[in-house]
């Protein structure tokens, strides 16, 4: 009875394999040529010295920093850029406590 189970399941996996073997070779076609790679996208072409971040002004709760013009084209390049963005929960200080 033992050696039936091993010749069946031995059999079981012989029709899988072939199973999966004709699966897979239908989903090659020979006239399709192969995918090329896209180029890269060009390296960005402006660079800029940062300012640190100034401290969070409590009224509008952003903060600032100030960008320069260290590499680029001054032609498509801005000279100088002013980011702001919101200061994060727990950095705005609170007057009401005593």
């Amino acid at each position: 009875m033992k050696s039936f189970s091993v010749i069946m399941f031995s059999m079981l996996m012989a029709m899988l394999l072939v199973a999966i073997t004709t699966v897979s070779s239908d989903n090659i076609r020979k006239d399709e040529t192969p995918l090329k790679r896209l180029a890269r996208a060009p390296e960005k072409s402006c660079h800029y010295d940062k300012t640190p971040w100034s401290p969070c002004d409590d009224k509008t709760n952003m903060k600032t920093r100030t960008l320069t013009l260290k590499e680029g084209d001054e032609t498509t390049c801005e000279k100088t850029k002013k980011m702001v963005k919101k200061c994060k929960k727990g950095h705005k200080k609170n007057h009401n406590k005593q």
